[in-house]
């Protein structure tokens, strides 16, 4: 291994494909005694002495590369990339289209039920007015019998007042009469000689 001539301490090779080798850690630990520190986990002298104790002299191997693709495979693969894509923005396309609808639907049943609402509040409202309206006639009736009647009331008093004056001014024109034909009738009667005296 190239790494034996680097004074290297520290090594991370978790995300890299040798680390899918079987026991890569054991010969990775072998051939670089002055690791420390490998894929974060401290190396102890323990680990080193159970490993220098076992027999590990298989070659590292890495795992087989991916087969290298042709041209037109490439072609094809970013092709049918494409078509996925395209497919994926049309169903996203179609999926868009059809959340519009259903947003034009809520909007379209939201504005029904508002114009439903509208009308029962203004219905409410002709009827409370209608109430009021009639409340206010018959306030109106009462007071124009109440104001009947005061009138009738005050014309009875002047009525009864009339006829008291006039009664008065009839018993006045009666008295008056009576003493007027007293004074006619004393007016005739012979007053009486006295009786003359013999002498």
């Amino acid at each position: 291994m190239w790494l034996k001539q680097l004074p290297i301490t520290t090594l991370w090779l978790s995300d890299n494909p040798c680390a899918e080798v079987e026991e890569y850690r054991a010969y990775v630990i072998k051939s670089l005694p002055q690791l420390k520190v490998l894929d974060d986990k401290v190396i102890t002298e323990e680990e080193k002495a159970v490993i220098a104790r076992t027999d590990i002299s298989t070659p590292f191997q890495l795992p087989p590369a991916a087969p290298t693709l042709s041209p037109s495979a490439v072609a094809s693969k970013v092709l049918d990339k494409r078509e996925r894509e395209v497919a994926a923005v049309g169903q996203l396309s179609q999926d868009s289209k059809y959340e519009e609808m259903e947003r034009q639907k809520e909007m379209e049943r939201k504005l029904r039920e508002r114009e439903v609402r509208e009308r029962e509040i203004r219905r409410v409202e002709r009827e409370r007015a209608a109430m009021q309206a009639q409340k206010d006639r018959d306030e109106e009736e009462k007071y124009q019998l109440w104001k009947r009647e005061q009138e009738l009331k005050e014309m009875q008093k002047k009525r009864e007042e009339l006829d008291r004056l006039e009664k008065e001014a009839e018993l006045r024109s009666h008295q008056q009469k009576s003493s007027e034909r007293k004074q006619y009738a004393s007016s005739f009667a012979v007053t009486p000689t006295p009786p003359r005296r013999s002498g």
